[in-house]
């Protein structure tokens, strides 16, 4: 009953296994619904992009052939005799061109409305029977004729949609200019074609349920399946700009129809041959329609997998509550101190190993149980005696922790002593390590004043040198100057000469003018030689003048050079003396550097021996005081050691005495359980 009251407090494992199960099935099979959708949606949603480009294509390719087939017979009949030559004879001619016409269209009834020809004459050839005319029609004067007549002799042109002067109906030309063979314009064909027919071809274009194509040009709608567009202007932008650019590309765009959003993949292609647009447009909600069955079958798939779920997990369910309500009871009764009852299962799975676990341990603990009974009645005897024993140590304990106390006071006071010595000591050798410390510096000092020194002299040496060497130069200087001065002299002397030549020969030349003045017409070739030797004279005269200046100015300067190279001399005489003076003090300075040198090493030496000394009674005395340091904390160590040895023997008088406590208390408990 307590056991039934018990369980009540818990949710059933039956509910919970059934709707764990239940949901991992539904979990799965989520996601493998999900996975199929993205799969399917993705490889229709492909199909339809391939499908709308197959459409285009196949439009397109439609529209090529259809055009070529035309293309082809308006350059046949561009090569016909009688077509070529209507000019010349209109009469003769005009019967057989009609006639092949007529053939012509009645083997293509369907396509072609009507094939024409105009002429540079003004003329118009057609089936009368297909067509008919206004009075006073001239074909030159069409947009048809004009538009051909502007072409190359080789190329076809395609007219913009226009209305039929005869019926209004909407239409399009293919023209071509016709020559005869000295290459004049005879005319212009045209196959004329209804854009019904057009209209016709791209009603049997479809993409899917809803997909459609249609064809622009420029501005305007040219063909599509809402008739109420065909030649209106386009309002959508993202349709209009493609046409009016003339582009080739693809987009996806969302629009409301019907009263629901419509996502749309437009794809479009410029054709280049006519001028147009063609469009292929496919509609996203046929690619939903096979994806929606296929959800739509898999949730019934899932309804029916849940119930069979269902059905299948509560009896298997049943089984194992079954067995784990047995299992329950069984430590239930285990709870209660009760060891006799045994637990049996044949379920031959988990359930019955954890059962048969189950009924281990507790005869293990029913063994258990046995042996301490046994151990308890020992620790009643040894806990008395424990008892006994744990109140002698603790008096032995405190007259130890006396003893040591006095040992210890006296420790400390040797610690105390040893540590005043040490502090004189350090201070000491503090001073010595400063003073040691100064001797060094100061030996460094003046070994770096000696090498200083050491340089001096030898750049002395060095500058004595250069003076030496600079006034033997001086003095070389000075005489290639004399030398120059003496050559100056010889070039006055050359240049005195060369003057008195030229005013001789300027004397020369005024008697050869004078008597070749004498002579008349025989002199006047010698009166000019003469004026040229005057003028030659004059000219060396003026040179030898300049060049007696130049040669003063240089024996001027030639003076004042060699007054400086004396000076620079009698100087670099006097920078040798003061250098040999400067030499004898730097030698008398490293006389005195080296006998301090000596004196100072000495000293040093004296304080690195009292330095050692020092080191030694620091390491003695430090000996002592670690020595006395360590006897006073094995003292307190000691002390403490028996101050916690007389609290540990009270502490296990106390624990002890709780002990006995202890196994009263177990033996009150063992003896709850049933064995």
């Amino acid at each position: 009953m307590n056991i039934k009251k018990q369980n009540s407090k818990y949710r059933s494992l039956n509910r919970k296994f059934a709707f764990f199960t239940v949901i991992m099935v539904l979990l799965n099979i989520i996601a493998v619904s999900i996975a199929t959708y993205i799969n399917v949606y993705n490889q229709l949603k492909s199909n339809q992009t391939l499908a709308v480009d197959n459409s285009l294509q196949k439009y397109t390719t439609l529209l090529d052939q259809f055009f070529s087939q035309n293309e082809a017979s308006l350059n046949q009949f561009s090569l016909n005799n009688e077509v070529k030559n209507i000019l010349s004879n209109p009469e003769e001619y005009q019967k057989k061109i009609i006639a092949s016409f007529k053939e012509f269209q009645d083997s293509h009834p369907k396509n072609i409305k009507l094939i024409s020809y105009g002429t540079e004459s003004g003329a118009y050839y057609f089936d009368p029977a297909r067509n008919s005319i206004p009075e006073g029609y001239d074909p030159r004067k069409r947009p048809w004729y004009l538009l051909a007549k502007g072409l190359d002799k080789d190329k076809i042109g395609y007219t913009d949609v226009y209305a039929d002067a005869s019926t209004g109906k909407s239409i399009i030309t293919i023209v071509k200019k016709v020559t005869n063979d000295n290459n004049q314009m005879v005319g212009v064909l045209g196959i004329i074609l209804e854009l019904d027919t057009l209209i016709n071809m791209n009603s049997e274009n479809k993409i899917g349920t809803n997909g459609y194509t249609f064809i622009t040009q420029g501005p305007n709608y040219l063909i599509h399946n809402d008739k109420e567009l065909i030649n209106k202007p386009i309002e959508d932008p993202i349709i209009l700009d493609p046409s009016k650019n003339k582009l080739t590309s693809q987009f996806q765009a969302s629009y409301i129809e019907n009263g629901k959003k419509e996502n749309k993949i437009f794809k479009y292609n410029y054709y280049e041959r006519s001028g147009w647009t063609i469009w292929s447009v496919g509609y996203e909600s046929d690619l939903l329609e096979p994806v929606n069955k296929i959800l739509y079958t898999i949730f019934y798939l899932t309804v029916f997998i849940l119930v069979i779920t269902i059905i299948v997990t509560i009896p298997i369910s049943n089984i194992m509550v079954k067995n784990i309500t047995k299992i329950l009871d069984s430590l239930d009764l285990i709870r209660t101190g009760d060891l006799t009852h045994k637990l049996t299962l044949n379920s031959k799975d988990e359930f019955q190993r954890l059962a048969e676990g189950l009924d281990a341990a507790r005869n293990g603990t029913k063994s258990l149980i046995e042996n301490v009974k046994i151990i308890v009645d020992k620790l009643i005897h040894t806990s008395d005696s424990l008892v006994s024993i744990s109140e002698q140590s603790a008096k032995a304990a405190g007259e130890v922790t006396e003893t040591i106390g006095h040992i210890a006071i006296s420790s400390g006071s040797q610690v105390t002593a040893t540590e005043k010595i040490y502090e004189a000591v350090e201070k000491f050798s503090k001073k010595i390590d400063a003073m040691s410390e100064g001797f060094s510096v100061t030996n460094k000092t003046i070994t770096q004043i000696r090498t200083e020194v050491s340089t001096g002299v030898d750049n002395i040496h060095a500058l004595n040198l250069k003076t030496e060497e600079n006034i033997e130069s001086t003095s070389h200087i000075e005489d290639t100057v004399n030398n120059l001065a003496g050559n100056i002299k010889n070039i006055d002397e050359i240049l005195t000469a060369i003057k008195n030549i030229s005013d001789q020969t300027n004397l020369l030349s005024l008697n050869a003018s004078i008597e070749a003045a004498r002579a008349g017409e025989a002199g006047k070739g010698f009166s000019v030689v003469a004026d040229e030797i005057r003028k030659l004279a004059e000219s060396s005269a003026n040179f030898t003048q300049k060049i007696k200046e130049i040669t003063d100015i240089i024996h001027k300067d030639s003076l004042q050079t060699v007054s400086s190279v004396e000076d620079l001399k009698h100087r670099a005489l006097e920078q040798t003396t003061a250098v040999k003076n400067a030499t004898n003090t730097f030698n008398l300075i490293t006389d005195s550097i080296k006998e301090i040198e000596t004196k100072v090493a000495l000293a040093l030496e004296n304080v690195n021996t009292v330095h050692t000394a020092k080191s030694e009674i620091i390491i003695a005395i430090s000996s002592i005081t670690s020595a006395a340091t360590e006897t006073a904390a094995a003292v307190e160590e000691v002390s403490a050691s028996s101050e916690e040895q007389s609290a540990s023997a009270e502490t296990v008088t106390l624990d002890a005495i709780d002990l006995q406590n202890y196994v009263s208390d177990l033996t009150e408990s063992l003896n709850h359980f049933k064995i």
